[in-house]
């Protein structure tokens, strides 16, 4: 039996019976699970015998130091131990250069005080490698083209530059990014004595068990396990932390509250919309003159609300005339919107700008105005755009907040995160890290 420890060593113990008959202890790079490994012994005789004959200096070497760890048997006993010993060793050699795996929990880089494992950095590599993707299509599109489909595989995708890059370049440099992030956001955290509460754990638990139900084929078939998934779910809500540690209420930059507010009004507005496709059943664009019939048939809508009818009643009678099953609203419940049926649009500065965010930002409120819309597929939408006062329902504000401290402190924050990177020492495992190179992520895993 061998016996394979977790450190950077291999001892191999032989026993006699039941009395231990010498330990051989033989030098390793990677680290090991225990493992017990039983061999045929003529099996063993036979390759053993041939690579000892064909004068092997490796295994010459280590009968010399197995014949001094067995100093109580003949050369024939010596001899039978060492042919166990080494066809083991010859097997584990051949396990570790095959196989397509990383040792779990290995660390490939260590950022400051923090350790970061091959199954965290083959989590950051394959967001890496999505965001390239995402970039490619992105770059598609600036021509104001609407892209519907790119390329239709992956090596299409790979062929590819971003940011002047090819695939492999750009997506090893963002995962370095990423490990760099992780580390200086967890000692931020520690740093500045930040702590989950109970219920945030809980929702970090929760949060990350959804998502990894989304991707746990794509994760796993990849080399990453559940815990290090987890590990980058959790450094994204540290970050949130963080964030609000210099920027939130309290924090030790604190954004006003008036500058917030000021930033929601001129990047958010409020609207109730009616709308009809531009397109037949199959998803067809129409012709111009049934698209001016609507548009037209819109506009009379608009007219009506204009001249002093209300949304609801306008609504209403729009779903009649056009065979649409009424909706009836409830009283709104306590957290909720007053109407149920408005909407927020966003500028080019939000998350999910509006295409038309510069001309319904311009209108009054209470007016009502007919927008022929694009949005991202191929057919367009006519609508009836009816503007409310954004600060009228405290829910909206509420809600918005966060994302709008956000998107006012998020570029300086990343800036203060990578400054703070940038500074700490880095030790890299280059060998293993050439290893876990971007082509060994397949991404065509579901």
């Amino acid at each position: 039996d061998a016996a394979v420890y977790g450190r950077p060593e291999i001892s191999l113990r032989f026993k006699h019976g039941k009395k231990e008959t010498g330990v051989m202890p033989v030098s390793f790079s990677q680290y090991f699970s225990t493992v017990f490994v039983k061999l045929d012994k003529r099996v063993l005789d036979n390759r053993v015998k041939s690579l000892y004959n064909g004068k092997s200096i490796l295994l010459k070497i280590l009968y010399k130091q197995w014949s001094i760890c067995l100093p109580q048997f003949g050369r024939e006993q010596k001899m039978r131990y060492f042919k166990k010993a080494a066809a083991i060793l010859m097997i584990l050699v051949l396990v570790c250069s095959v196989s397509a795996c990383h040792w779990p929990g290995e660390t490939v880089i260590k950022v400051g005080d923090i350790e970061i494992s091959s199954g965290v950095y083959l989590a950051f590599l394959m967001s890496a490698e999505q965001e390239f993707i995402s970039k490619v299509d992105e770059n598609l599109g600036k021509d104001g083209e609407t892209v519907t489909a790119a390329f239709t595989t992956i090596e299409e995708y790979k062929q590819q530059r971003v940011d002047d890059k090819d695939f492999d370049t750009y997506s090893k440099d963002r995962a370095m990014e990423f490990c760099l992030n992780y580390a200086a956001t967890l000692m931020r955290f520690k740093e500045y004595g930040l702590e989950f509460t109970e219920e945030e754990n809980q929702n970090n638990i929760a949060m990350g068990e959804y998502y990894w139900e989304q991707s746990k084929t794509r994760y796993e078939e990849n080399g990453v396990s559940y815990e290090s998934f987890f590990k980058t779910v959790e450094q994204s809500n540290m970050a949130a932390k963080v964030f609000d540690y210099y920027y939130a209420e309290g924090g030790t930059e604190e954004v006003a509250e008036a500058d917030i507010e000021k930033a929601f009004t001129d990047n958010y507005v409020l609207v109730n919309t009616i709308t009809e496709s531009l397109g037949d059943e199959e998803n067809n664009a129409l012709d111009e003159d049934a698209i001016t019939t609507i548009n037209d048939k819109m506009e009379g809508y608009a007219k009506r609300i204009n001249d002093g009818e209300t949304f609801a009643d306008v609504k209403k009678a729009y779903d009649e005339e056009n065979g649409i099953e009424p909706v009836e609203q409830a009283e709104p419940a306590e957290g909720q919107p007053q109407d149920a049926t408005a909407g927020v649009l966003g500028s080019e500065e939000t998350d999910s700008p509006f295409e038309k965010f510069d001309e319904v930002k311009s209108m009054k409120v209470g007016e009502a105005k007919v927008m022929e819309l694009t949005g991202s597929g191929t057919v367009g939408t006519s609508a009836v755009i009816v503007k409310k006062d954004l600060m009228d329902d405290p829910y909206y504000y509420d809600s918005y907040k966060e994302s709008v401290l956000q998107m006012m402190k998020g570029e300086e924050f990343d800036e203060k995160i990578k400054e703070y990177a940038q500074s700490l020492a880095v030790d890299k495992n280059n060998s293993r890290l050439d290893y876990l190179a971007p082509d060994k992520i397949d991404l065509t895993v579901a």
